[in-house]
């Protein structure tokens, strides 16, 4: 940790847990994950750096911006921007959205997935938890656990994505348009899975 002060734990889960931090030096502020290494295998940390290279290469507004990366003995330690507010506590806290600021979060939404998609890459764990809410009412998508590069032409189902079954080539829109039902539903969402009747249409 040459570089960084570690200040609060901010989340947990379990890749790990992130916290709120400071490069040394400078007032930048950033978040700091830290994945163990223990429990995991050489087939499964090989895959967590292939995941590192792609986040590296990805440069958007509107998601949230890997900064730097580096190992210790028992760890993997990630760092990227840190944004202030979450999404999944606001429609805890207030309920489903008004549909002017949907229709705010959904354009960045389109704009994230579209250039994700043109590289290629599929999110693979859209969920309000997901995504962190910046400066200006800026949205970035972020915790890319589960990211996904569909290199040398490879197909990837819906399935893969949320679980659900049949929708073929269409998952790029898939991904986020069932995002955008949560937002605009989520209590009647939140309902359906405490009744574990969850489904996809």
């Amino acid at each position: 940790m040459e570089k960084y002060h570690v200040l609060e734990m901010i989340g947990e889960g379990s890749f790990g847990r992130v916290y709120k931090g400071r490069r040394k030096y400078s007032a930048q502020v950033v978040a700091l994950k830290f994945i163990p290494k223990v429990g995991r295998s050489e087939k499964e940390l090989k895959n967590l750096q292939r995941e590192i290279e792609i986040m590296r290469g990805l440069h958007h507004p509107n998601i949230i911006q890997m900064l730097d990366s580096f190992e210790t003995d028992k760890e993997v330690v990630v760092v990227t921007d840190y944004a202030e507010g979450e999404l999944f506590q606001i429609l805890e806290d207030d309920g489903s959205l008004p549909e002017d600021q949907v229709q705010t979060i959904a354009a960045q939404l389109v704009s994230a997935l579209y250039y994700l998609h043109s590289h290629r890459i599929l999110h693979r764990d859209m969920k309000p938890q997901n995504i962190l809410l910046g400066k200006g009412g800026v949205i970035k998508l972020c915790d890319f656990g589960w990211v996904l590069g569909a290199s040398q032409g490879g197909h990837l189902g819906l399935e893969q994505l949320t679980g659900v079954l049949g929708v073929g080539e269409e998952e790029g829109v898939w991904e986020g348009s069932w995002l955008l039902c949560i937002l605009t539903n989520w209590q009647r969402w939140e309902l359906l899975d405490y009744r574990g009747e969850r489904s996809v249409s």
